[in-house]
């Protein structure tokens, strides 16, 4: 018996070495040896097919195997590879679980599963048009006491973590492979952009200056990232420079146009189209590669009319804008929308304007005369916001579920919906405070592709729209139609403008949109700025209702969209009293025997004028002589500036604290507080300091008017918006004496009476049931 294996085995181990792969197993198969008897021959001949490049038959021979119940971890391993070629990834993930268990040791066999997992969610986010998200629990489970061997290792596992949310881990993980690996571009670039996910923009910017330096491959992606950051860091130095050096560097033009997009220079986009639609011949044609990169951005910032007309100028544009084009209506063999001849036609066709109104697009049956009706009682709500990140709109967000069920809205018919909620990027801030109203949340971060089936109609409108819309509306509409509330209310411009689109497809009665402080046009919103057409179109319609929560805001959005004013109706904030000390009733307040303590509570950026406010402070110690110490609450990009003037000016007991929420915290010590900001909408931080009973001053800009108490004790002061530091100082110290005496309880009142919770709940109320308020 051993002797007959023993020929048999020399026999096949000879025609394997003929590479007669085949014979060998018709081989095995005539000398009786099955796959369960003789298990190692077989999968010998699969090895050697593997390595002489046989894969048909070394495929086939381990179906054989496995299917026969026989096959080793090894063979395990093989089908693994063959499901991943085949991108299978389904099946390479079962395979690995059903023979390793979900938490396997063996390194090979864990990074085949990350392998799998991410390779998973990349396929479902890209052919959902959804962003790649990965399972933060799988995630979390394979990274643990993983031990790179390989740069792939590494690549793998800090890919899972990143788009699992777990921002700071994968961080931590990028730093240890580039210690261990070397600086590998690849873990630069992983390191450069996490760093500005968790908001580290500094070090960002570090990392991308050295990317631009030391590769040619990838100098234009870390020039436009700089020109990014040093404008969102309000960098002006630093921002020409890396503007001039993406100007001279040997880049593509595709590169280019994305800047241009980036930074809203319209006219320099359109005349890199022109030339790469009129350069598309001869010699100087651009690389296939580049011209699809070019086309796909134009389609992403929904410069579809562009796009357009590239392709009848028959420049490569590549199988997604091709196909988007031909759903959509725009098929150069003779679609239903008409074709641009010029340049000067395409630049009018944008996305979604093209689409409008989007009830043709779709193609849904007309609404009946009076749709849909006024008074009636809405039966259920579905909230929407991008995120529950610290600021002053999110907090008004989690103040107007708690105000609706408090005034008895049942908490199982109010939904909340959030885009974003990633822990590591702190937009889950409110997150507590939300779930402890007791309405349901969904996260539309964690929606997973095709969960409600949308209809072919939506889904070519949705590849249409342009990219940051396209994947809200993507994760939106579903849940709408899911629910089908009686009013979807989207709260600031980007929830408003993907909930518009989604409110319209699924037919919602009312759809209520809540602006933010200032108009896009007026805090040159480069993005929102370009759904000026969508906004009025939604907004003029009689089921559309249209808030802000001051008379400013809502005046500058009709005159940008140039509406009717009588169409924005006014729903101030709601001050949440539970986070404010009650104060009690006395005549006078009792001036401390100190300092006056003057703080400023703003963002540290260029808006805010924080240099102003310093040379304010500096103004009222020197030329007033008022004793006074000052104190500084926030973070932002001009924290080093404000260093450095305040110890120009010789305020070295300047106090800086961020990072505080706590209103007694930040406003506890306080005798005033300043706000010199340029452009305002109504600010919260002066309501949260005259519920704390204390005096503001502020210039007159936006709705600060109607956030300041203007009369009797405890009366705030507006300073002119152009105030010089001397003049402003010379008002305040005129205008202190009387302000540090005045009763804080009164200041309190005038708060609590004009922004009660219960007032912003009744005024919602009537604005879900179609009533417009008084616009007085």
């Amino acid at each position: 018996m051993i002797e007959a294996f023993a020929q048999v085995r020399r026999q096949v181990v000879e025609l394997c070495a003929q590479k007669r792969f085949t014979t060998a197993r018709l081989f095995l198969v005539g000398s009786g040896c099955s796959v369960e008897t003789h298990t190692s021959l077989w999968e010998y001949i699969a090895r050697r097919s593997d390595a002489h490049g046989n894969t048909v038959v070394a495929r086939a021979l381990r179906k054989e195997i496995w299917d026969a119940g026989v096959g080793s971890s090894e063979i395990a391993l093989r089908e693994v590879d063959d499901a991943l070629d085949r991108e299978d990834f389904d099946a390479a993930g079962f395979l690995l679980e059903s023979v390793f268990g979900s938490e396997p040791e063996h390194q090979d066999v864990r990074r085949r599963l990350a392998q799998s997992y991410f390779r998973q969610a990349a396929r479902e986010a890209g052919g959902g048009g959804l962003r790649l998200r990965t399972d933060r629990e799988k995630a979390l489970r394979l990274a643990a006491e993983f031990v790179f061997q390989t740069p792939d290792d590494a690549t793998v596992i800090i890919d899972l973590l990143r788009y699992a949310g777990e921002l700071h881990l994968a961080l931590e993980k990028t730093r240890e492979a580039r210690l261990q690996f070397g600086a590998l571009l690849k873990f630069d670039t992983r390191e450069a952009r996490i760093s500005e996910q968790v908001n580290d923009l500094d070090r960002a910017a570090v990392l991308w200056e050295e990317i631009a330096d030391k590769s040619e491959t990838q100098r234009g992606t870390a020039l436009l990232k700089l020109a990014n950051l040093y404008e969102r860091l309000e960098r002006e130095s630093d921002l020409k420079r890396a503007q001039a050096r993406l100007a001279l560097a040997d880049v593509s033009v595709a590169d280019r146009l994305l800047l241009a997009l980036s930074s809203g220079q319209a006219g320099t986009a359109h005349a890199l189209s022109e030339y790469v639609g009129l350069s598309n011949v001869g010699e100087n044609q651009l690389p296939t590669a580049v011209s699809i990169s070019f086309a796909e951005q134009l389609l992403d910032h929904g410069e579809i009319g562009l796009a357009v007309w590239l392709r009848r100028q028959r420049v490569p544009v590549g199988d997604r804008v091709k196909r988007t084009l031909d759903q959509i209506g725009f098929a150069s063999g003779g679609g239903t929308r008409d074709l641009p001849d010029t340049v000067a036609e395409a630049i009018e066709i944008k996305s979604p304007d093209f689409m409008l109104p989007f009830e043709k697009t779709l193609k849904l049956k007309p609404k009946p005369k009076g749709w849909p009706g006024v008074g009636a009682e809405p039966e259920s709500i579905l909230l929407v916001n991008a995120s529950l990140g610290i600021g002053g709109a999110e907090r008004q967000f989690v103040a107007l579920v708690g105000a609706l069920l408090e005034n008895g809205f049942p908490p199982d018919k109010l939904h909340v919906a959030l885009f974003k909620l990633e822990r590591d990027r702190r937009q889950d801030y409110f997150l507590p405070e939300l779930a402890s109203h007791g309405a349901v949340i969904h996260d539309l971060s964690e929606a997973p592709a095709g969960q409600f089936a949308l209809s072919s109609a939506e889904l070519r409108m949705i590849d249409a729209l342009p990219r940051a819309l396209r994947s809200d509306v993507r994760v939106l509409l579903p849940l709408v139609k899911e629910l089908q509330p009686s009013v979807l209310h989207g709260w600031q411009d980007a929830s408003s403008a993907a909930c518009a689109i989604a409110g319209t497809a699924a037919g919602v009665k009312r759809i209520v949109l809540s602006m933010r402080n200032m108009s896009p046009a007026t805090r040159r919103d480069k993005s929102l700025v370009l759904h000026e057409a969508l906004f009025k179109d939604i907004m003029a319609r009689e089921n559309v209702m249209v808030t802000a929560n001051s008379r400013v805001a809502a005046d500058d959005y009709a005159d940008w969209l140039d509406l009717p004013k009588t169409k924005f109706d006014v729903v101030p904030n709601a001050v949440d009293f539970d986070r404010y000390p009650a104060l009690p009733k006395v005549m006078e307040n009792e001036v401390p025997d100190r300092p006056i303590h003057i703080g400023g509570v703003f963002r540290l950026a260029i808006n805010k004028r924080p240099i102003l406010w310093l040379r304010t402070i500096h103004a009222l110690r020197h030329q007033e002589g008022i004793s006074l110490k000052p104190f500084l609450f926030g973070s932002g990009p001009l924290e080093k500036d404000i260093v450095a003037e305040a110890e120009a000016l010789g305020l070295s007991d300047l106090v800086m604290q961020q990072g505080i929420v706590d209103p007694e915290a930040i406003y506890g010590e306080l005798d005033v507080v300043l706000l010199m900001s340029q452009v305002e909408g109504l600010p919260n931080v002066l309501l949260e300091a005259q519920a704390m009973g204390k005096p503001v001053v502020a210039c007159e800009v936006g709705g600060v008017r109607e956030a300041v108490k203007l009369a009797g004790k405890g009366a705030g002061l507006l300073l002119s918006a152009h105030v010089s530091p001397q003049e402003a100082a010379k008002q305040i110290a005129a205008w202190l004496p009387e302000a540090r005496k005045a009763p804080p309880y009164l200041i309190q009142r005038h708060i609590r009476e004009t922004y009660a919770p219960k007032r912003l709940a009744e005024r919602s109320m009537q604005i879900y049931r179609g009533y417009r308020l008084d616009q007085a």
